[in-house]
């Protein structure tokens, strides 16, 4: 990229946009997954929707093939050269109670959002990690906590702002443009880069929920366990379970180090007595690891 098209873009975003090796540039590049380094000609660092427009408008003028990041979570195809859009800028949020709603911007983490809605006794479909974005977790479905009493994330997205390949900035809803609305809840950032997106949140005024953890050699009928358990309690106990390989490595609490582990995850909507009598069956399923005092 000459120096003339790196000034030209620069001048119109608000947000700043960087070549490789500038001050900036590695903590724009870089997510939490550093197996995956992006290594792009240039970033914008979108501030507002406007600068996403530009950058899509540039690259569709000049050929650089374009990629977007978000919040730093999740696994990527890495970008090499091109155009790299990051949106951990826009951070706007804005909660309507009345509709039981709420609007973020492209950049929002649930751990931003979660705190807004819980003010008014409402809160968002989020999964388990706080730090991911709310946009980019949504556009691939939306696997929440609460999925059993509620449902996938998706289902429940009202609109959608969004810059499509040709630069035009679009609202996006099922009346508006049924297609692309389908489209854009399960394929991600293939069909244009969300910039903000208005949902609908669940009413939760209590909460109760945890982790349990078992060594998967000392319970090695637990996931057929488990599956029965899922078919005795009620719709208001959402549940979920991992089998995490952790590494021997000091970082790792010491009883899950070096082993293979089942984690059962719990989110119950009702009274803490029910959920006690509801969860105690799990407490029989074998020795559990405790990671912490």
């Amino acid at each position: 990229m000459e120096r003339e098209d790196f000034d030209f873009l620069a001048a119109r975003c608000e947000g700043p946009v960087l070549s490789p090796g500038e001050e900036g540039d590695d903590e724009e590049r870089t997510g939490c997954n550093l197996a995956v380094r992006h290594r792009p000609e240039v970033i914008v660092s979108a501030a507002r929707a406007e600068d996403v427009a530009a950058a899509v408008t540039f690259a569709a003028a000049r050929g650089p093939p374009v990629a977007v990041r978000n919040t730093r979570h999740g696994f990527s195809v890495p970008a090499e050269g091109g155009l790299l859009v990051t949106t951990r800028r826009m951070s706007r949020v804005r909660v309507d109670p009345h509709r039981r709603s709420a609007y973020v911007a492209a950049g929002v983490r649930f751990e931003q959002l979660i705190p807004e809605a819980a003010r008014h006794g409402l809160a968002p479909l989020s999964g388990s990690a706080p730090h991911v974005g709310v946009v980019s977790c949504t556009l691939g479905g939306g696997l929440p906590l609460l999925a059993r009493s509620h449902g996938w994330a998706a289902d429940r997205v009202l609109a959608m702002d969004v810059v499509t390949a040709d630069g035009e900035q679009r609202h996006v809803s099922p009346q508006t443009e049924p297609d692309l609305y389908g489209a854009l809840l399960g394929g991600r950032d293939n069909f244009g880069i969300v910039t903000g997106m208005e949902f609908g949140l669940v009413p939760v005024v209590r909460l109760y929920g945890g982790g349990l953890f078992y060594d998967a050699e000392q319970a090695p009928g637990l996931l057929e366990a488990y599956a029965g358990w899922t078919t005795t309690v009620p719709d208001e106990m959402n549940s979920s379970v991992a089998l995490i390989p952790f590494p021997d490595d000091p970082q790792v609490p010491e009883p899950m180090r070096g082993r293979r582990v089942w984690h059962v995850r719990i989110a119950f909507t009702g009274s803490a007595e029910d959920g006690t009598r509801l969860v105690e069956p799990l407490r029989r399923f074998g020795p559990r690891l405790r990671p912490g005092p």
